[in-house]
């Protein structure tokens, strides 16, 4: 589903507080960043990067019966119900101003049958804080 934009700007106006902290904020991560690196222990930082190279191993699933073989459908019901709900995503941009990034989540209902209906709705959603 399109990104629904109205309900998008009221969250980007309500996260302007939001953006305006973090520019403060980031002026004061850098030199913390910088002494952690130059205070870090090398024999530290190797045996973490060893440890977390190890890889992991997944037993393979199988299949239970022949890819050719062919098998009846169902009778369809007379009335039946579908949902569905799918989302995307904007990831932080880590060269952005202002760290933020954005969920779009899209559900729909249809109900097939004697009495037919729809439902289509989207939502986004705005995540500025870390």
């Amino acid at each position: 589903m399109s990104l629904d934009v109205l309900k998008l700007a009221a969250q980007v106006i309500h996260a302007n507080s939001e953006f305006q902290a973090q520019g403060t904020q980031s002026g004061s991560k850098l030199p913390y960043a910088l002494s952690q690196i130059e205070s870090a222990d090398p024999r530290l930082l190797e045996a973490k990067r060893i440890g977390s190279s190890r890889s992991l191993t997944w037993m393979a699933a199988s299949i239970p019966h022949d890819l050719s073989g062919r098998f009846p459908a169902p009778a369809a019901p007379p009335s039946y119900s579908v949902i569905g709900i799918d989302g995307s995503h904007v990831d932080t941009d880590r060269n952005m101003p202002v760290s933020c990034y954005l969920i779009n989540i899209g559900m729909c209902g249809i109900t097939y049958g004697d009495k037919p209906a729809a439902h289509l709705e989207n939502t986004p959603y705005l995540f500025t804080k870390e």
